[in-house]
């Protein structure tokens, strides 16, 4: 009966401190996290989130930069005609170095384009003069004035966003490109 008793309250007791000492010792995982325009982000692992509500599923948004860290970027025109079409053309010219980044900003974009937007991103290039670019759709803003093209380039010493007609221009070096498809 009583030695019954005290095994329940010394277990219970040892359990209990176990349990507060891994609290205590254990760190707590913080994440940075702000809202902006109605939207909440937050960075977990290098990457930050929002969440948007398309129909009546909720969709996770991920970005590599956070609207703080690509606010000045100018955005020039309207790119939220691109969002009123069921297919986007992304292309690029295949002959501008490195691509690393331009394939990065790319993927990213189609990324969310598809799963967040429900648009399908249609790979495309400006040029049919490597093995890339063999089997893509040739298409570029100079050329096609009819369907909806956002054309990545690393040709700008700085990094902008600029809708003309049925082209979303995304502009910047490196990895300014990269930022400049998280503000597109």
């Amino acid at each position: 009966g009583t030695r019954a008793v005290i095994w329940i309250v010394v277990l219970g007791t040892l359990f209990l401190m176990v349990f507060i000492s891994v609290k205590l010792i254990a760190p707590q995982q913080e994440y940075e996290a702000y809202s902006y325009n109605h939207f909440d982000f937050v960075n977990i692992d290098n990457m930050w989130y929002t969440q948007i509500q398309l129909g009546r599923q909720p969709w996770k948004v991920p970005m590599r930069f956070g609207p703080r860290d690509v606010e000045y970027i100018p955005v020039v025109g309207d790119p939220d005609i691109m969002l009123t079409v069921k297919v986007n053309y992304i292309t690029f010219d295949p002959e501008e170095e490195p691509l690393n980044y331009t394939a990065l900003a790319a993927s990213e974009l189609s990324l969310n384009l598809a799963q967040a937007l429900d648009i399908r991103p249609e790979g495309a290039c400006t040029k049919n003069i490597t093995e890339a670019c063999h089997n893509r759709t040739i298409i570029s803003c100079e050329t096609d004035k009819t369907h909806a093209i956002i054309y990545l380039t690393q040709d700008s010493d700085f990094p902008i966003v600029e809708q003309k007609d049925n082209c979303l221009i995304v502009k910047g070096k490196g990895f300014d490109l990269v930022k400049a498809v998280d503000v597109a």
